[in-house]
C-alpha cells in the first residue's frame, strides 16, 4: 500500500491503495490492523475498496495468505512513520440536504444523484465494506485525482477472492458521461460533505480518456506504480 508516483511510462495509474500515513489523519493513520487484514483478505474494508491494480494482487495474491503473514504485514504497515498528510474531512451534512431538495443547483449534483447516490449514499457514506465511503476517503482527497478520474471513466477489473467473485463493482461512464460532466461530479464529490479538496477540470479529464482509451492502438495500461 502505498502512494501512486508518477513515471512517463506508467501514466495514468490507478492503484487501489492509499498511502502509508500513520498519523491519525487520512490514509492508513485511521486504519486498525485488523482493517488493514480485512482489506489484504477480502479486498475491501469499512474504509474502502480495492480497485486498479490492487484488486489483481487482492484476487491472485494477499487473499491466499495465512492469517499469520497478513498480521505480520498489517503489523508492518502500522509501524511506519508517516509519509504524507491529507486534512481530514469533518464531516458537513449540508451537502445531503441540496442533493435531496435541489440535485440541480450544483454542477455535478444531478450527476451524483443519478450515477452516484445509489451505492455511495446521498450522505456520501457508502454502505461499507462493499460500497465505500466518499468522506474523508484519501483517493477523494488526493491531491492528484489522477486515479478518481480513472476510475470514473474506465471502472476497475472485477475482484474475486479466492474464485468468489466480488457482489459489487464500480461502473464505467466513459460512454455516458462527457468530460465536463465527470469533472463536474468529482469537483463536486471533492468539495462536498466537507471534503475540502481541489476542483477538477473538463481538460484533466479529456487527457485521461484520450491516454486510456481502449480502442487506440497507444492506451497507457493501468499498471502498479
Amino acid at each position: 500500500m502505498h502512494p501512486p508516483k508518477n513515471s512517463p511510462a506508467t501514466q495514468p495509474a490507478a492503484t487501489g491503495c492509499t498511502s502509508t500515513t500513520t498519523s491519525g489523519e487520512p490514509g492508513l493513520g485511521t486504519w486498525s490492523k485488523e482493517d488493514i487484514a480485512g482489506f489484504l483478505k477480502q479486498g475491501h474494508n469499512r474504509i474502502g475498496t480495492a480497485f486498479g491494480s490492487m484488486t489483481e494482487a487482492v484476487s491472485n495474491s494477499t487473499s491466499y495468505l495465512s492469517d499469520r503473514d497478513i498480521d505480520s504485514i498489517a503489523t508492518y504497515l502500522k509501524s511506519l512513520a508517516a509519509t504524507s498528510a491529507q486534512q481530514a474531512a469533518a464531516y458537513n451534512n449540508s451537502t445531503t440536504e441540496a442533493l435531496r431538495s435541489s440535485p440541480t443547483r450544483q454542477p455535478g449534483g444531478a450527476v451524483y444523484a443519478g450515477a452516484c447516490a445509489t451505492c455511495h449514499g446521498f450522505d456520501a457514506k457508502g454502505f461499507t465494506p462493499y460500497m465505500p465511503a466518499l468522506v474523508s476517503n484519501p483517493v477523494v482527497l488526493d491531491h492528484d485525482p489522477s486515479s478518481l478520474i480513472n476510475l470514473i471513466l474506465n471502472s476497475s477489473i472485477p475482484l474475486v477472492v479466492k474464485g468468489t467473485p466480488d457482489a459489487y463493482r464500480m461502473p464505467q461512464f466513459r460512454q455516458q458521461l462527457s468530460d465536463q460532466d465527470i469533472a463536474d461530479v468529482i469537483t463536486f464529490i471533492r468539495s462536498g460533505w466537507g471534503n475540502g479538496a481541489t476542483a477538477v477540470t473538463a481538460a484533466q479529464v479529456a487527457k485521461l480518456r484520450k491516454t486510456t482509451d481502449p480502442t487506440s492502438d497507444r492506451v497507457i495500461l493501468l499498471k502498479m506504480r
